[in-house]
């Protein structure tokens, strides 16, 4: 994330802050790798990796097979089609706070919407959700990003799980919880020195040179090497592959790559309570911590007294404790950046579709059992058949010269062979090919629970991915399922749980940081675009000056609901529309041709903007023409 347009320096070295994030990194490293073996392994399963090399180089020995037959992509593949086909929406409610309104709240669910377009924020809950599906674990980071904008605007990313250390002693799913949630967070991230001469100043990126030196002695480096667990994250190889054949030597450990030029930085989030100045309302009672750029600038925190108080809402400045989130980017022994964060809450938000307690699990993990012992029966009992197919002969001493018996070692399971041998006497037996054993149909029954157990355990039947199944009738089908929806409710439900968290932290962001005048193009009700103005000062009466749409006060809550998006959802409310409409009889018909835009917005037409214009100049120029009075015949008033 950015820091800031400021710029940044060295901040002074502290062993103990180094040494006390190295221990809390170590105590995070045991829990998390066991996680990560086993998210792994479900990745692998996942891509196709199902044999171990191990397993693989055994088979070959053999002369066996290894097949490989993914029943688990599919079964993903359904879950991942069923998340994209339900948008889940973030809305904001003003709450029972005096200063909230619908209004302003409908002004922020505008500006959620442009942020959102404008980061590809779609995007990233897909990739979110893909990580949380395979390994158990998936995570956002949403903060400021400074790189085209001087101010600040939303960045939102898709982080890496394998990176992502959560304290152990965490037990809440919101991670920013107070009571039970993490008590720091720390992303392991590969970078180089350019990224931190950009991002950290000239001065650390001198410092981190110092350490990818060869000769470089660190206390913490010798025993933060060789702990990094990932599966394949990059194009063609293993994030912690390091072995370079004859350029090993220069690998220094886990957190120096000297070959690549790089170096891991630990990005620590961690919590503490302080002592800190804060504003109370004495009619409310609602307290807020003082900005801390605030503190000692005595003039600034009179003016907001006076302004409280002409607003009749005065305010008092008291000391209580408070949980603030301390930033730490450490390498190795060296503090590259530490500083209070200036967002209220961790920027990384977590995706568990299964969470109890800290334990988390995907999809995957329940089905890797029943997909190996599927690959292992097909694998013996396509061996089994190979082997029928050459069962071998039997022949008679000497009626076979030493060529055909070649010729019989290596082509007597060809098909059409033909067997040439000597007949010494009328007693002599031909050659004669030895009967295989009973095929074990016992495998294939396996084989086939096996593929049984992959729906039964992850809860998805073949109706649901549009498979022939025991059931015939439509409605049987559709009955079936909505039974696998069921089944997989619990993810989207957790996923919704991380989007209303989401929602938290963006309201967050623009309440905090979207304090000037900004003007947003959004969807107004023709669905064309307007423009929006947030925070813009105007002169009301006397010299009083006022901000229209002032999103930086009200408290706001977050609600999330799931909308289906796809064709047929859309076809399936065009078609309820119109059955409401001709039931309405008159009155319908008079609605159909008052406001037809409504009916247009509900239907999958595409030009709809050119369809609704063309009606509203249709309905203006009818609206246009004058009507003829109807007034007595002047030729009856004449007679």
């Amino acid at each position: 994330m950015g820091y800031g347009v400021k710029g940044l320096i060295l901040p002074p070295q502290n062993d103990e802050i180094v040494r006390r994030l190295a221990h809390r990194w170590l105590r995070a490293v045991e829990p998390h790798n066991k996680w990560a073996t086993i998210a792994k392994r479900c990745v692998e399963m996942l891509e196709g990796e199902q044999w171990t090399e191990a397993e693989k180089a055994a088979l070959r020995q053999m002369r066996r097979t290894a097949l490989t037959l993914n029943g688990i992509a599919p079964l993903y593949r359904l879950i991942m089609g069923y998340q994209s086909a339900n948008r889940t929406d973030v809305t904001f409610q003003p709450t029972s706070d005096s200063q909230a309104s619908e209004d302003v709240a409908d002004v922020l669910n505008n500006i959620f919407k442009s942020e959102a377009n404008r980061c590809d924020m779609n995007y990233t809950d897909t990739d979110v959700f893909a990580d949380g599906l395979s390994t158990g674990r998936g995570f956002w980071d949403i903060s400021l990003d400074f790189e085209d904008n001087e101010l600040g605007e939303q960045k939102v990313r898709a982080l890496d799980p394998f990176s992502i250390f959560i304290d152990p002693d965490c037990q809440h799913y919101d991670l920013s919880n107070n009571d039970q949630g993490a008590g720091y967070i720390q992303e392991s991230v590969w970078t180089n020195l350019d990224n931190i001469n950009e991002k950290y100043g000239s001065d650390a990126a001198m410092a981190v040179q110092a350490i990818m030196s060869p000769t470089y002695q660190s206390s913490v480096l010798s025993y933060l090497a060789d702990s990094h667990v990932s599966p394949k994250t990059f194009f063609g190889g293993y994030a912690d592959d390091k072995n370079y054949g004859q350029w090993s030597d220069v690998f220094y450990n886990d957190f120096i790559d000297q070959q690549a030029k790089q170096i891991k930085l630990l990005n620590s989030q961690y919590k503490m309570t302080v002592m800190a100045p804060c504003f109370v309302d004495l009619e409310t009672g609602d307290k807020v911590e003082v900005p801390q750029e605030w503190i000692g600038r005595q003039d600034i925190i009179d003016k907001v007294m006076q302004h409280a108080a002409q607003l009749k809402n005065p305010l008092t400045i008291v000391t209580r404790p408070t949980k603030k989130v301390r930033r730490t980017v450490t390498c190795g022994d060296i503090l590259v950046y530490d500083n209070w964060s200036i967002y209220k809450d961790y920027t990384t938000i977590g995706y568990f579709p299964y969470f109890r307690r800290g334990v988390t699990r995907g999809i995957i993990e329940d089905l890797i059992d029943a997909q190996r012992e599927k690959n292992k029966k097909r694998s013996v009992l396509t061996d089994i058949l190979n082997r029928n197919a050459n069962s071998g002969w039997m022949f008679e001493e000497g009626s076979l010269d030493a060529q055909q018996e070649q010729n019989l070692r290596e082509f007597g399971s060809a098909p059409g062979i033909n067997v040439k041998y000597k007949r010494k006497d009328a007693a002599a037996n031909k050659p004669e090919r030895i009967e295989p054993g009973n095929f074990p149909q016992g495998l294939a029954e396996l084989e086939a629970k096996a593929a049984d157990d992959l729906h039964e355990i992850s809860g998805i039947n073949q109706s649901a991915l549009g498979q022939l199944d025991t059931v015939q009738s439509g409605r049987a089908i559709e009955a079936r399922q909505r039974q696998t929806v069921i089944s997989i409710q619990m993810y989207s439900d957790n996923f919704s749980r991380s989007k209303k968290l989401q929602g938290r932290n963006c309201l967050c962001l623009y309440q905090n940081f979207y304090t000037e005048h900004r003007i947003y193009r959004v969807m107004g009700e023709d669905s064309s675009l307007t423009q929006l103005a947030i925070n813009q000062q105007q002169t009301v009466g006397d010299n009083a000056v006022k901000r229209l749409n002032d999103i930086t006060v009200g408290k706001y809550s977050v609600t999330v609901a799931d909308v289906p998006i796809s064709a047929t959802f859309k076809q399936a409310q065009f078609e309820e529309t119109m059955m409401i409409i001709e039931k309405l009889g008159p009155i319908g018909q008079a609605l159909a041709q008052s406001a037809p835009q409504l009916i247009l917005k509900q239907s999958s037409l595409p030009q709809q903007q050119e369809w609704i214009k063309a009606l509203k100049a249709a309905q203006q120029a009818g609206a246009g023409q004058e009507k003829k009075p109807q007034g007595v015949d002047p030729q009856v008033l004449q007679t």
